[in-house]
């Protein structure tokens, strides 16, 4: 009996002994072994890629981040104080991954403080709130340690969080370069502007160049001439037309080199011909009313392992626009110009993240080539309501209408706007048996390359109108084809870690319980609204009724009775705004305490569990050891 006890007592001894060196052992692990991480989340959304781990070790500048948060704002709002929560995490995650290079401070500019005139000064969108004079800052400045230099994320929006590891990346990789970013552009189009041979009569320079030119080192250049692309760090190229052979070795081996390129081909350039399509085509229509349309570019998009289906021309009945055909007739769809919107790019791709529609004219179809060794990757896609037809059947169309007579969908969503990467040879290698390649024509492991099948995404027409503000002529876009321009320009301008980072998966989850809590507050907030709503009506009812007997009496100022009634309502209006903070506090202190039971919960689960584990596997033992002791004493 007494070596039962005895047992007993070292078995609970040893049990409260295991609990507190868990115990102790998680607290230790998570105040103080901080570098210690595991992402156990379901797509590891707390994990950096291998492109942002990459820029951090390339790294040579000293950075400092500055994440300001008005945290003390964010009370009420628990989606915007778990968004920011996530950020923080990202950051600090970041700032540990770069070896010492980053460093991250966390301000909350609170109201009429010196952080609060940091993040004004910084360029952070300041948003109001509902007290007067206080304003929300969620946004993040970097600085470069050894300059002024200082780039800014002005608001964290949560509807932008798959791209925070690409913006914030970006960021870094802004500050640590030395110079803008070159693009160097070849045209077979007068994209840049100049004067219309014959006529003389000048072509202004298309907006989307003009955009382009606020952000980077944009040049034009004549390759077949003195221009190199030596000091170029993307490259441009726009409907390709009669290119010299100096001007494709030097496209082919920029290229190959690693050289990151932006493609527009086209199989029918509405800028190269009139066909009064567009309302401003008719001021090319002198220089290029006898030309060819379509884009010369088949030996190079070969090299790089696609193909732009040669005269035939995508049309598309389900995302065809409207397109006006002059006064007094009734706009009437063009089944060869379409607008594609989000359901038509492919996810998680930056390039066309937050693009709300791009629209074509007359486009081409991309495809890969049976035996490419890149790798093809669609961005921009059409319906399954489509149709390719001859190019000739769209350069002289004089009605829409007639594309839509004997159209017959094909059933096949084709490719408008691809990406291509991977290993690729020299559009000008030898054709010999061993496929030597000749020398100084080299053959590249990863090319990095963005083709479009239009030309007239470019242009005016479909996405942008000029109007005229106090004598000057402003650009209003309509639609987003200049964005599609700078956000392939900006990701390949990144070199290949920016260019290989896409979309992450959202880290906001539904948060049912809390926004239970959130929809009885509300509905609190109502009740209490309208109360004092009603209250209001009266007391003003009151004060009117007062104001019309004195103006009946002929007195000048406020009676007794106006003055205690006006008291009245001050102090009842008070007492509702106390009601409606207290309403305010209240869903603040459950969703707090919902929060720390959570918290409670993830530090407590694992050690809980492991208890629970050892208790078991420690009754198992005793059980088996007291059925021995039985059978002992039988024996015996």
């Amino acid at each position: 009996m007494q070596r039962n006890w005895r047992h007993r007592i070292a078995s609970g001894t040893g049990l409260a002994a295991v609990i507190t060196v868990i115990l102790f052992t998680t607290v230790a692990l998570d105040r103080f072994v901080t570098g210690w991480r595991i992402d156990l989340t379901e797509r590891r959304i707390h994990t950096l890629s291998s492109a942002t781990r990459a820029l951090l070790q390339g790294l040579e500048r000293d950075i400092e981040l500055t994440f300001y948060f008005s945290a003390s704002q964010a009370q009420g709002f628990p989606q915007l104080r778990s968004h920011a929560r996530y950020v923080e995490d990202f950051l600090r995650e970041l700032a540990q991954a770069s070896d010492g290079r980053i460093r991250l401070s966390v301000i909350d500019p609170l109201p009429f403080t010196d952080a609060e005139d940091d993040a004004a000064a910084a360029g952070l969108q300041a948003v109001p709130l509902n007290v007067p004079g206080e304003m929300f800052y969620f946004g993040l400045e970097g600085r470069r340690a050894d300059s002024e230099r200082s780039e800014v994320i002005r608001f964290l929006q949560p509807d932008r969080e798959r791209l925070l590891e690409y913006e914030v990346a970006r960021l870094v990789h802004t500050l640590a370069r030395d110079r803008e970013p070159s693009v160097g552009i070849v045209s077979g189009l007068p994209v840049t502007g100049g004067f219309a041979p014959g006529t003389g009569r000048p072509l202004p320079e298309w907006t989307s160049i003009s955009q382009l030119r606020q952000l980077f080192d944009v040049r034009t250049l004549d390759l077949d001439g003195t221009d190199t692309l030596d000091a170029i760090d993307v490259l441009l190229l726009i409907h390709p037309q009669g290119l010299g052979e100096a001007t494709r070795a030097a496209i082919d081996q920029f290229v190959l080199g690693g050289g990151p390129a932006l493609v527009f081909v086209d199989p029918h350039a509405e800028a190269a011909e009139s066909s009064g399509m567009f309302p401003d085509a008719d001021a090319l229509a002198d220089t290029f009313a006898d030309t060819d349309t379509a884009s010369e570019a088949g030996d190079l998009l070969a090299a790089w392992g696609l193909r732009m289906i040669p005269e035939r021309v995508l049309l598309d009945a389900d995302r065809a626009l409207a397109v006006s055909m002059g006064q007094g007739v009734p706009p009437l769809r063009h089944l060869a110009i379409p607008g594609y919107g989000p359901d038509h790019f492919t996810p998680d791709e930056v390039v066309t993240a937050q693009l709300e529609q791009v629209n074509f004219a007359t486009a081409g179809v991309l495809e890969p080539l049976p035996d490419a060794a890149t790798t093809f990757t669609p961005l921009i896609v059409s319906s399954r309501n489509t149709a390719l037809v001859p190019t000739e059947q769209v350069r002289f169309l004089t009605d829409p209408r007639q594309l839509a007579r004997g159209f017959v969908a094909d059933d096949a969503r084709h490719v408008v706007a691809a990406r291509v990467t991977g290993p690729a040879r020299s559009a000008r290698a030898n054709d010999d048996a061993d496929g030597d390649i000749a020398p100084g024509e080299r053959a590249q492991d990863d090319i990095q390359v963005m083709v479009v099948a239009d030309t007239d995404v470019l242009s005016d027409a479909l996405w942008v109108t000029q109007q005229s503000f106090f004598g000057r002529t402003i650009p209003v876009p309509w639609a987003s084809n200049g964005d599609l321009l700078i956000n392939a320009i900006d990701q390949l301008a990144g070199g290949s870690q920016l260019i290989s980072l896409r979309g992450r998966a959202g880290f906001q989850r539904p948060f049912t319980r809390v926004e239970m809590l959130q929809r009885r507050a509300e509905a609190r907030f109502l009740e209490t609204e309208q109360e004092l709503e009603g209250r209001l009506r009266d007391t003003e009812g009151r004060l009117a009724e007062l104001e019309r007997q004195r103006l009946d009496a002929g007195v000048d100022t406020l009676t007794v009775e106006q003055l205690e009634a006006l008291q009245a309502f001050q102090h009842e209006q008070l007492r509702i705004r106390r009601e409606l903070r207290e309403v305010q506090r209240q869903l603040t202190e459950d969703i707090d305490r919902l929060g720390r039971r959570l918290q409670l919960l993830n530090t407590l689960a694992v050690p809980l569990l492991l208890v629970l584990v050892a208790t078991l596997l420690a009754l198992h033992r005793r059980r088996r050891r007291q059925l021995g002791l039985r059978l002992s004493d039988l024996e015996s």
